[in-house]
């Protein structure tokens, strides 16, 4: 194996497994924080959060994880199974196509929150954020269901899990991954968080309650500056997917390198964007941090009480 290419797996495995722990624990920690608090738990745009929440973590599982093992073991198991190679390819899809529209439900659903309009700010509860939520998930699951019967196990110089058709190919690269993956949804998150902030500027003029007006601003600055971060990041995977199915590359064994350690670098910055979140709220709000403390420090301290409790009781 080349320099090249022993960087570029290295990378993949020590760099994955550092942002796969980062992530699984950080969207852990969202869900117990989401879940435990009523203030959050009545937040409709909690519920957009949460779900992005479970679906990360699936998409940790069924992207970064299988990426690491073949690392390791060099052996690619979507090429041992018909049945994996589709269930991978379908369930990765079904996650972060999940995770992308939970986050952009999430800052839609503050727009209409800090409307000035009566009409739209209703349509901000947790009753609808529940309905869109199950839409959301069954729309994606029958939207997908092509990817079942297009991706298959071909063999060409090395067998691989590929698409079969060539229609289907096409629409693939040119459409699915680029505008599905990328254009669209973030530019639906940029234009609804500069909506979003145009109405929090105002909403102090308003008759709003202090503390629904603190939420408002807390998750907007948090889905805000999460919604930036994801652009940087997954914009360089981005590019690469766009030259790589449309480019043809020389087959010298320095240029597979090269695209090798160019591709594990850009995976790895674009599962940095499902291994973040928890991170940038942590970061971006102090009102995070301080409700964080709170239910940790209350389940320790209960925790804590109840042993002595029990101790007491013994004696």
């Amino acid at each position: 194996m080349s320099t090249l290419a022993l960087v570029a797996s290295n990378l993949l495995i020590y760099g994955g497994s550092f942002v796969f722990i980062l992530g699984v624990v950080g969207n852990v920690l969202n869900i117990i924080l989401f879940l435990s608090l009523k203030t959050f738990r009545e937040t409709s745009a909690i519920m957009y959060l949460l779900l992005t929440s479970f679906v990360h973590i699936g998409l940790l599982l069924s992207g970064l994880i299988t990426r690491i093992a073949y690392n390791i073991f060099a052996v690619d198991w979507t090429t041992l199974s018909v049945v994996y190679c589709k269930f991978r390819i379908y369930f990765f899809h079904f996650c972060g196509l999940s995770a992308l529209t939970g986050t952009s439900l999430a800052i839609i659903d503050q727009f209409l929150a800090t409307s000035t309009r009566h009409q739209w700010r209703q349509c901000s509860n947790i009753k609808n954020a529940r309905y869109v939520s199950i839409l959301t998930l069954f729309f994606w699951l029958v939207y997908l269901c092509p990817h079942l019967i297009n991706f298959d196990i071909v063999v060409k110089d090395r067998p691989s899990c590929a698409i079969t058709s060539s229609v289907y190919a096409k629409y693939y690269n040119d459409v699915f991954i680029p505008v599905m993956w990328f254009v669209l949804p973030y530019s639906i998150v940029i234009l609804f968080c500069f909506l979003t902030y145009r109405n929090i500027r105002n909403i102090s003029y308003r008759t709003v309650p202090l503390l629904r007006r603190r939420i408002d601003e807390q998750l907007t600055v948090m889905i805000f500056i999460q919604a930036i971060f994801s652009v940087m990041i997954t914009f360089p995977y981005m590019i690469y997917l766009t030259i790589v199915s449309h480019v043809s590359f020389s087959a010298d064994q320095f240029t597979m390198d090269r695209l090798l350690l160019v591709q594990n670098s850009t995976i790895l910055m674009y599962y940095m964007c499902s291994a973040s979140p928890f991170y940038i709220y942590v970061c971006a709000s102090e009102r995070f941090r301080r409700q964080l403390h709170h239910v940790f420090t209350g389940y320790f301290r209960n925790r804590w009480q109840k042993r002595r409790v029990h101790v007491i009781d013994l004696f």
